[in-house]
């Protein structure tokens, strides 16, 4: 992967990132009522505004890993792209799994935040 496929996938973490940072406090804060957009939309969170809050609650863990992995992974991109020799194999190779990790640490940490969230919500 070039330098620009690996900057792509970065915006990619960043959206994720930008995405999960929004919520987080929503969802902390108790601001995030159910709707048809945003959220662990499984059918149980659905069933009702109690089961929504407690699996949002139950995904909030999740949601803040993937944030976190998101910003340290554009940090750790950004400083590879600026501090390395990114022409060099070793320097693409890095700048190519920086953002891969990210990615797929992200979308695996939003689903376990979905089964968590649909498990706590059909407790309720």
């Amino acid at each position: 992967m070039d330098a620009t496929g690996s900057l792509s996938l970065l915006v990619g973490v960043a959206v994720l990132s930008l995405v999960t940072g929004i919520l987080v406090p929503q969802i902390h804060a108790g601001d995030l009522s159910r709707n048809s957009l945003v959220g662990m939309r499984t059918k149980a969170t659905l069933s009702s505004d109690e089961a929504w809050e407690v699996g949002h609650r139950a995904s909030l863990r999740y949601l803040v890993f993937a944030c976190i992995a998101g910003i340290v992974a554009i940090i750790a991109a950004l400083g590879t792209f600026v501090f390395a020799d990114v022409s060099s194999g070793a320097g693409e190779i890095t700048l190519a799994a920086i953002p891969i990790t990210a990615f797929t640490g992200q979308i695996v940490a939003i689903i376990a935040g979905g089964v968590a969230a649909d498990r706590a919500a059909k407790t309720v």
